[in-house]
């Protein structure tokens, strides 16, 4: 709770920033694009996220579990 001053005031300035729509460079100060491209409904099992598995990263967890134990 003692931080959530903070985070309010980042929400209140991207809000200004997004209602504020362009900057004196005459550019977007918040690209709404892809939010405007996205799908209306789409859900999390329409794409493929492979899950790997990377052996050699395993052997010093092994040492050193070995050695706590």
């Amino acid at each position: 709770m003692k931080n959530c001053n903070v985070i309010l005031a980042l929400l209140f300035g991207y809000f200004v920033a997004g209602v504020s729509n362009y900057g004196p460079d005459e550019l977007a100060y918040v690209d709404n694009q892809k939010i405007k491209d996205a799908p209306g409904i789409d859900f999390l099992w329409t794409q493929w996220f492979g899950i790997g598995f990377y052996a050699p990263a395993v052997v010093p967890l092994l040492i050193v579990s070995r050695e706590f134990s």
